[in-house]
């Protein structure tokens, strides 16, 4: 093996499916379910996960883990996204929930989002893409 097979080897990114999370890896089972269990039951607000698509163009985000009121809409969700995060960037954003790859409509409540695609820990994963 030349050093040029070593050096790409060495700097390429590993294939990782796309329904594996940061979060997912960082933090064990049991501690994602404790803490979804307690946002949910007694903050009663809905545990969020929100990672960029691996394909995506657009920035890196700082703040993957949210806690929302469950009246709020993916379009208020991309709103908030659009200025606190990305500075207005014009590019299209589309948010969808990785382990089904639904795209949901802009006026869906994040609350209707969780009750049919929580994850087994009691989060919701989601992913945003350019396209």
């Amino acid at each position: 093996m030349n050093i040029l097979n070593v050096l790409k080897f060495a700097i390429s990114k590993p294939n990782i499916p796309s329904v594996i999370y940061n979060h997912k890896a960082r933090y064990s089972f049991e501690q994602r379910s404790n803490d979804s269990c307690y946002i949910y039951n007694d903050l009663n607000k809905i545990p969020l996960i929100l990672e960029k698509d691996e394909l995506s163009k657009l920035p890196e985000i700082d703040i993957t883990n949210y806690i929302l009121p469950k009246n709020t809409t993916v379009s208020e969700l991309m709103v908030f996204l659009r200025k606190k995060c990305f500075g207005l960037n014009k590019e299209n954003m589309y948010i969808f929930v990785s382990n089904v790859n639904y795209v949901p409509e802009l006026n869906e409540k994040i609350g209707d989002l969780y009750e049919k695609f929580k994850d087994n820990d009691g989060f919701i994963y989601c992913k945003y893409t350019h396209k």
